[in-house]
């Protein structure tokens, strides 16, 4: 029995069986099956698998990773990240506004 050669290729150089692969083993998509490989000199890329018949590939696919600076700055920049106190300050100087 003869073992499967195992090839790493970037997916822009894939051919149509091997993308056809992809889309039968990950129908919806394969953003949660991604993994990170890291390399002797430290270095990493992001990959999935896939098997053909003959060969199991290590595709090198990119990631886009998300900024949390920005994501932190959208969700605590509202009143929400104010103390209970800053809030009824605020609070009782809108009242006295409208009096």
């Amino acid at each position: 029995m003869n073992a499967k050669k195992k090839i790493v290729v970037s997916y822009e150089n894939l051919t149509g069986g091997v993308l056809d692969a992809i889309k039968k083993k990950y129908p919806y998509g394969y953003s949660n099956h991604v993994i990170r490989v890291t390399l002797p000199n430290k270095g990493f890329f992001h990959a999935i698998t896939v098997d053909t018949q003959d060969v199991t590939y290590l595709v090198k696919v990119k990631v886009k990773l998300d900024k949390t600076d920005k994501l932190d700055e959208e969700l605590f920049s509202s009143n929400e990240d104010k103390t209970i106190d800053d809030q009824e300050d605020t609070d009782a100087k809108d009242v006295s506004k409208d009096e």
